[in-house]
């Protein structure tokens, strides 16, 4: 499946902090240690519902990785017992469904003078969500033990990653934390196999804009081997880096130190693709960088290209390909005044662009052959963020609006997961119980 973020990683907000000429490159921030919350009891509760050119070879020397795509999401300026904002409820930060009916969400709920992370989890589509026990992982920049996003394999393998990596083999219910000497920025996995994109710095560090490393495991074991076949010297930009499984296939794009773009077949042996974003501002009079790729199958797949942002606007360009990126088609630009844009394929045909601005968050969809953009989802509450856009098959797809670090700060009573099983023709949010 495709591109997952913080909701773990909030594309259009790490876009509000983008210099005018190129998008930064930004950090994940770790910490020291913290007081784990006592377990809340495990119950039910129902809610309301271009260029065209043959790859070329890159290299390959065999080791064993992991993929499944993420991308995190901006540090959490979490509170502290004495400065807990005023809220109630469950907060979301990151979502990932394994099927239609059966998904994972990571949140905040308070725990007596602080906030605490939480799991919920529901196997009929929203429709209930069952508390599980509570997460070992800290919140904000001072924990060593934080992560922002999740992403699981299957029912019972999953990942929360961040600055710290923690591992599951039993559905949520317990957790393993696993060192890879630096912050891991993107998981994902497919086949069997899980991917890890880890910055070579400590996990300890703050402002890390390392180069990417590459891991790979066996989606049920806690062994990572560094991929050495993998390409080298790709940096680590939210919103500009991807790392998408597709059963056995692999997809990996940056935008540092320039646009690229490459393809594996067996998660070993790796060949560039051409990537049709254009940096250079002197040939077309603006540079446009490698945003964010998705991929509904090995063939088909789609990438953002992300030019210089102004005050409120950011243009795009939007390419698909149907013979797994050997070749692209760029579509009718999308009517998205935002900063950012995340991008998720719901089926070969299908695609959803979500943006943010201070003002809000919105959804963007395009359906081939169509030339035009309708926008099934708008908010307007000045909460500037949304993450975690994926779909899981071609009807059924999940976003995080307001993330928990972005809500918190405001007050804000979002931190919402929305559904949609129509393609992102319309999305619903769902009560998820505190």
């Amino acid at each position: 499946m495709g591109l997952r973020p913080f909701a773990a990683a909030v594309a259009a907000v790490a876009a509000l902090a983008v210099p005018l000429l190129a998008p930064p490159k930004a950090s994940v921030p770790n910490s020291s240690a913290e007081t784990e919350p006592s377990p809340p009891s495990l119950t039910t509760v129902p809610a309301p519902r271009v260029p065209t050119s043959a790859p070329s070879p890159l290299g390959s020397t065999p080791t064993t990785r992991t993929p499944t795509t993420r991308t995190p999401p901006p540090p959490v300026t979490g509170p502290t017992s004495t400065t807990v904002p005023k809220f109630s409820g469950f907060l979301a930060q990151s979502v990932d469904f394994v099927t239609a009916e059966d998904g994972f969400v990571l949140g905040y709920v308070r725990c007596g003078n602080e906030i605490c992370f939480a799991l919920r989890r529901t196997v009929d589509a929203g429709a209930s969500w069952a508390k599980l026990p509570a997460p070992p992982f800290g919140t904000g920049p001072s924990s060593n033990r934080a992560v922002f996003d999740l992403h699981f394999a299957n029912a019972l393998d999953g990942w929360a990653f961040g600055p710290a990596l923690w591992t599951t083999d039993d559905g949520a219910r317990t957790w393993h934390r696993v060192d890879l000497a630096g912050p891991v920025v993107a998981i994902a996995s497919g086949a069997g196999e899980a991917y890890a994109a880890v910055e070579t710095c400590p996990a300890s560090s703050v402002g890390c804009n390392g180069p990417v490393e590459l891991y790979r495991s066996a989606v049920d074991g806690r062994r990572w081997s560094e991929m050495q076949g993998a390409p080298a010297g790709l940096d680590f930009a939210p919103g500009h880096f991807s790392l998408v499984a597709e059963g056995q296939t692999l997809f990996l794009a940056a935008a540092y130190p320039r646009p690229e773009l490459f393809v594996s077949a067996d998660g070993i042996h790796f060949s560039r693709l051409p990537a049709p974003c254009n940096p250079d501002a002197s040939t077309s009079g603006v540079g446009f960088w490698l945003g964010q790729l998705t991929a509904s199958t090995p063939s088909d797949l789609a990438l953002t290209c992300i030019g210089p942002p102004s005050m409120a606007y950011q243009p795009v360009e939007v390419f698909i390909s149907h013979d797994g990126g050997r070749s692209f088609r760029e579509l009718p630009s999308p009517a998205l005044i935002g900063l950012g844009a995340e991008v998720a394929m719901a089926g070969p045909t299908t695609l959803v662009l979500g943006t943010s601005a201070a003002a809000g968050a919105w959804l963007e969809r395009s359906v081939s052959p169509g030339t035009s953009w309708s926008t099934p989802f708008q908010a307007h509450n000045e909460c500037p963020g949304l993450s975690d856009l994926s779909f899981v098959d071609p009807l059924h797809g999940a976003f995080v609006y307001c993330p928990a670090p972005l809500a918190l700060p405001q007050g804000a009573p979002d931190g919402a997961v929305y559904l949609t099983s129509d393609g992102g023709a319309s999305w619903s949010a769902v009560q998820i119980p505190s």
